[in-house]
């Protein structure tokens, strides 16, 4: 019985130190997040070939997802079609990704100029297409290379909080445009080798 009278007796002295330890471990965890000593929380939802994919890029490409459907069906999105949109969107991430690491692995690359000429061409890309077409089903090729050459001015913030949202929407079409080149060269490549033989 002398253990327990002792363990009894020192009972607050245990006590307090637990409280110290407890407060310094409490100290400690919070000043190195405040100091920035423990590192980052990284952003990073998950990693292609090595390569991460942040939660911004991810929430970017939903709400713009989103905001295609909605522009094409005029209402708002069911909770299943919401979540069909988040799978859609983490797989063209994914796929996003693997197509430009097989592209580069084989250096196929997309200049400005092969852009500027398909945009420019006899035959746009069918979405610039579908966008510059009036009601009567006329192709405007006026108003779409005025926009091309002064987007702000066409293209306005349905908000109207940023002055330059003209030339992001179409810094963001361009570079689609390019990763679609480069998946129709990547393809070509791919079914120039396929061969059936004549037997």
């Amino acid at each position: 019985m002398p253990i327990m009278t002792r363990m009894r007796d020192n009972m607050p002295l245990i006590l307090f130190l637990l409280l110290i330890a407890f407060l310094v471990t409490i100290v400690f965890e919070w000043g190195m997040d405040y100091l920035g000593l423990r590192g980052r929380r990284s952003d990073e939802i998950g990693a292609v070939n090595g390569k991460v994919i942040t939660g911004k890029e991810f929430s970017e490409l939903l709400r713009n997802y989103t905001q295609m459907q909605k522009n094409q069906s005029g209402a708002d999105l069911t909770e299943d079609q919401i979540e069909q949109l988040h799978d859609q969107v983490w797989q063209a991430l994914v796929t996003q990704r693997l197509l430009a690491d097989e592209a580069e692995r084989l250096g196929i690359s997309v200049t400005d100029q092969e852009i500027r000429n398909w945009v420019f061409s006899d035959n746009p890309p069918e979405e610039l297409r579908r966008m510059f077409t009036d009601s009567s089903g006329t192709f405007q090729r006026a108003y779409m290379e005025r926009f091309l050459s002064n987007p702000n001015e066409v293209l306005r913030d349905p908000e109207g909080r940023d002055p330059n949202y003209g030339s992001q929407q179409l810094a963001e079409y361009e570079k689609g445009l390019r990763e679609r080149r480069i998946q129709e060269k990547l393809q070509s490549l791919v079914l120039a080798g396929v061969g059936v033989p004549e037997s």
